[in-house]
């Protein structure tokens, strides 16, 4: 019996040392996801105002 004893400790003690381990991999994984959705839902940017903008707009030299 005490071989028994000795497998249960060893697993239990695996178990409380792997603990923190799996749960940051989890914490990291569902930042990774939660920001990949995040990005997918963003509205894109509209760069044909923005080139529209630029060549339409003067630009001023001031030299000393």
């Amino acid at each position: 019996m005490p071989p028994v004893i000795i497998i249960i400790a060893g697993l239990a003690g695996f178990v409380v040392s792997a603990g923190p381990l799996l749960v940051s991999l989890v914490g990291m994984g569902l930042s990774m996801v939660l920001s990949g959705a995040s990005k997918l839902l963003s509205k894109k940017p509209n760069f044909s105002s923005l080139t529209h903008d630029s060549l339409t707009r003067a630009v001023t030299v001031r030299q000393p």
